[in-house]
């Protein structure tokens, strides 16, 4: 009983730090319906389960006491935790953006389905970045944060068109408009 119960612990623990960038990264759209709800219903069971299973104190250490209540807490604080590793993933990742964006600029590199070697995906959820160039001279790059279900979707833009940039900056300050904020020189946070 004792081995059965630290391995529940050990799995609710492992469910409970995943679950916070699984739902940031990989969580969208229809697919994350189908994904998160019984990713969500097994944590919860085994929770449950583990509960139940700490009436019998014979088999009870300490690790399994702390670990439940841990994995039970970090599990619903992750669940809520969507605008934290938000905020890290523009914070830590800033530089690799700015180096697709230069490669873009350059001509290096196309819009679309970035190849393989950004994980945690750059763009959720596939790596896709939305390009927009025009004349030559302005380019503006989405890297999404929340690809959406039906109608919406929240990236971080990058963009040096003066108009596109006006617009945002409208969007802002009229406060009417959620989801938008100016996160550096031409770059936003975007929700459309």
């Amino acid at each position: 009983m004792r081995l059965t119960k630290t391995i529940i612990t050990c799995v609710i623990l492992v469910m409970g730090l995943l679950q916070g960038p699984l739902i940031y990264y990989y969580v969208n759209g229809f697919g994350g319906f189908l994904t998160l709800y019984p990713y969500m219903l097994v944590g919860f069971l085994l929770s449950v389960y583990l509960v139940v299973k700490l009436n019998h104190k014979e088999s009870n250490t300490p690790f399994i006491k702390v670990g439940c209540i841990a994995g039970i807490v970090l599990g619903i604080v992750t669940l809520f935790s969507e605008d934290a590793i938000e905020y890290l993933d523009w914070t830590l990742r800033r530089g690799t953006r700015n180096e697709i964006v230069e490669q873009i600029k350059n001509g290096n590199l196309e819009g679309g389905r970035l190849h393989g070697r950004y994980f945690p995906p750059i763009s959720n959820p596939d790596n896709n970045i939305l390009v927009e160039k025009s004349n030559g001279k302005t380019v503006s790059v989405e890297f999404l944060i929340n690809s959406g279900f039906l109608d919406h979707y929240s990236a971080f833009l990058y963009t040096n068109n003066p108009d596109k940039m006006k617009d945002i900056e409208e969007r802002i300050s009229s406060g009417k408009r959620k989801g938008f904020a100016k996160l550096d020189t031409n770059w936003y946070r975007v929700n459309y």
